[in-house]
């Protein structure tokens, strides 16, 4: 079966500097490039293969990608049925007031570039479908979500 590609993007309602991504992917392919925000990437379906940096990355559904900001990447289909993502690209300053707030004195700083986390990847999946739907609890979602994500 051949399926089209499909995207959807967006501002996040409370947070108008955070833009959302809403995708499902089977032919396209990025190529290398960057972005002045950070990534974070929820896995939805299938699976994406990426190079975040120096790193080769394997990302199944449910995975959680985190790409910083400036960092180079790209990113394909990783399997036959292609696949479905919902990202957030939330600016270095929202993630630094976040970090703050947390106690830490810089922007936050991933160690790893993929989590498996089901309780992180819930958070961003609620996040993210609140943002969608403009629901009243959109900035809420989102602060949980990304607080999460600083302590992990």
């Amino acid at each position: 079966m051949n399926q089209i590609d499909q995207t959807t993007y967006w501002r996040h309602p409370r947070f108008p500097d955070l833009c959302l991504l809403k995708a499902r992917f089977t032919r396209h392919r990025y190529e290398l490039h960057t972005h002045s925000t950070y990534v974070v990437a929820l896995i939805t379906a299938g699976c994406e293969q990426l190079r975040i940096g120096s790193r080769q990355v394997s990302a199944p559904r449910g995975t959680v990608l985190i790409v910083h900001p400036e960092e180079c990447h790209d990113g394909q289909a990783g399997a036959a049925e292609g696949w479905s993502y919902r990202t957030l690209y939330p600016s270095t300053a929202l993630m630094t007031d976040i970090a703050r707030e947390l106690g830490h004195n810089a922007p936050p700083v991933f160690a790893r570039c993929a989590i498996e986390d089901p309780l992180l990847a819930r958070a961003i999946d609620v996040a993210h479908r609140d943002a969608e739907q403009d629901g009243d609890d959109a900035e809420a979602s989102l602060m949980t979500a990304m607080r999460y994500l600083v302590r992990c």
